[in-house]
């Protein structure tokens, strides 16, 4: 009846609310743009609320029951594919924004209001090496490199979460110079051997088969 087109029953589409939203967004990140500087892909407020999301899955405790299950659901269908096709499996651990510099992750505390000692930032690195170690999956952890080179920045492209050039070239140059050396092939009865900063790797037993490679945001 006529009470069906009252406007507390009309629905507003989602693409609508999400396009205020963005345009919202983009006027914010516009407004606090600085002539000179590199252009940000979020404003401070939308880039430190994701940051906040991801800081999540370090709190102490670990939330072993809501996240990690499906976590090790993927990466055993990524091992159970390897198998299939009879390739070695190497998992590269790309640590977040928040991980590599201290100062980013003391904003976001003091943002939010969060108390530092309920978070653990090496917490998902360990929970992954602890499953690799588990799987005899060789590991790649590019954290303490990229500590390294980028605690005080230069590593990330400006409130966007993903390296910049410098950041993808220090990545892909200590993937390269990892795997390069190493004879990645799939043998059962193997130990694994460690090359380079830690990297396990498995020795040859027979001609190297196809390369299977599981990279990892802890995100």
């Amino acid at each position: 009846g006529l009470g069906s087109w009252l406007p507390q029953n009309l629905v507003l589409p989602r693409w609508i609310v999400r396009w205020q939203s963005a345009v919202g967004e983009r006027r914010q990140r516009d407004a606090e743009q600085i002539v000179g500087e590199e252009r940000s892909s979020f404003s401070r407020e939308a880039f430190l609320r994701v940051q906040r999301v991801r800081l999540s899955t370090c709190r102490r405790p670990t939330r072993d029951g809501l996240a990690w299950p499906r976590v090790v659901e993927v990466l055993d269908e990524i091992g159970r594919e390897a198998e299939r096709i009879g390739a070695a499996r190497v998992m590269v651990v790309h640590p977040d924004q928040f991980q590599v510099e201290p100062a980013l992750a003391a904003e976001i505390m003091r943002e939010y209001e969060l108390s530092p000692a309920d978070y653990d930032l090496d917490l998902p690195q360990r929970f992954l090496r602890t499953y690799a170690d588990s799987r005899r999956v060789s590991l790649l952890d590019l954290t303490a490199e990229l500590r390294r080179a980028g605690a005080d920045g230069g590593m990330y492209l400006r409130r966007d979460t993903h390296y910049n050039a410098a950041g993808n070239r220090l990545a892909a140059e200590a993937i390269a110079d990892r795997l390069e050396p190493a004879v990645l092939v799939k043998h059962e009865r193997d130990a694994p051997a460690v090359l380079g900063d830690g990297l396990p790797a498995r020795a040859a037993a027979r001609p190297p088969g196809p390369r299977a490679l599981a990279a990892v945001d802890p995100r």
